[in-house]
């Protein structure tokens, strides 16, 4: 299949809402204890997205239209100089990134995931990084096979059905 790596425009707003929710299902329900079914992306939060300046939003046309395939959104990052590091850092941090259910296994992932990494070694961001969830192995070998690493895991313990929703009750 052809497509077209490309920057976002406002234009394509629909089609990263659609996107959105398509990613949203997917942690919905694996998790339905922890994300909200039906959330997405709103207009306004596109409209931010493109505002920060700090944020780069990418998707991958089908190269003979304006459908858009697949988007990321990549944030690049100064994380606060402290003594535990060894030195400041800048990274990219991919805060989003889906391909259309439709269009997955097809190397849009891949080509995204090369796209990042150009962005970051372009801009001298001295890494690139992201969260995975669990539940997701193919997103995990995806990264994994474009040389990622775990650097550290977030682990939870589900505790009693009444404690949840109680935090800011008081």
């Amino acid at each position: 299949m052809r497509f077209v790596i490309r920057d976002a425009h406002l234009g394509d707003a629909r089609s990263l809402i659609e996107l959105r929710k398509q990613l949203d299902d997917i942690h919905a329900e694996a998790r339905p204890d922890l994300f909200a079914s039906g959330y997405f992306y709103d207009e306004n939060e596109i409209v931010t997205l493109f505002a920060a300046q700090k944020s780069k939003i990418i998707v991958v046309g089908d190269g003979s239209s304006s459908r858009v395939l697949a988007y990321m959104v990549l944030n690049t990052e100064k994380a606060p100089q402290s003594p535990i590091f060894n030195y400041p850092r800048t990274f990219v941090y991919i805060n989003d990134l889906c391909v259309s259910e439709a269009y997955r296994d097809q190397g849009i992932g891949k080509a995204l995931m090369e796209y990042a990494i150009g962005y970051a070694k372009e801009i001298g961001a001295h890494t690139l990084e992201l969260n995975v969830a669990e539940f997701n192995m193919k997103a995990i070998g995806l990264y994994e096979s474009m040389g990622l690493r775990t650097r550290n895991r977030r682990m939870e313990l589900l505790l009693a059905e009444e404690a949840r929703g109680r935090d800011g009750d008081e």
